[in-house]
């Protein structure tokens, strides 16, 4: 029987890539904190500039994820067994 793959053995990426996305944020808004004159719009930018990239593109690697794992279902249907969702979880990350 396949072993299903521990989506926790890759959380140190995921949580590094938070942590340089908020901290580059955090830099961002603090360089805004220094030039009172145009506060808000530069705010805004750095939201747009510095955590829309990152919530999307975290986004599109969950959904990459789900359609990669449905493909491989789909391609042992009508034969699904157990160890088949163990199978595409793991090939999901091969």
């Amino acid at each position: 029987m396949a072993e299903q793959f521990d989506r926790k053995k890759l959380a140190h990426l995921e949580q590094s890539a938070k942590v340089m996305a908020e901290s580059r944020y955090g830099q961002c808004i603090f360089m805004c904190n220094q030039d009172a004159t145009n506060m808000a719009s530069c705010k805004q930018s750095c939201y747009q500039n510095v955590l829309v990239p990152y919530k999307i593109i975290a986004h599109q690697a969950a959904s990459e994820e789900e359609n990669l794992f449905k493909k491989c279902l789909a391609s042992k249907f009508p034969n699904l067994q157990p160890e088949t969702y163990a199978e595409c979880t793991k090939d999901i990350y091969a």
